[in-house]
């Protein structure tokens, strides 16, 4: 019933694969993509900026689902029951 750990991989998944993706690599190709104009533009945005782009968007997405995997998990341990969903009671037992 490792209630903390599981939060603590939720958390430690969203800030890695989400967070610190976005700010690191999507946030900056935008900004770069932003100062472009006309033919440079399309031509980072087909040469660089859609392939990366992309590849870091799936990332992201790929850590949101395992956050909210984990995070799943660790209510489930904590309620000391399995995930069903006609018990939504068990989701508002008081601590």
């Amino acid at each position: 019933r490792n209630v903390v750990g599981m939060l603590g991989a939720a958390a430690f998944v969203y800030v890695v694969l989400v967070f610190l993706v976005t700010g690191m690599g999507n946030v900056p190709m935008n900004n770069a993509l932003a100062a472009l104009d006309g033919a440079a533009a399309t031509s980072y945005w087909r040469s660089k900026y859609l392939p990366r782009w992309t590849a870091r968007n799936t990332l992201r997405t790929v850590g949101c689902a395992l956050s909210a995997a984990c995070a799943r998990v660790a209510v489930a341990r904590f309620n000391g029951t399995t995930a069903r969903h006609d018990d939504t009671t068990s989701l508002l037992r008081p601590l």
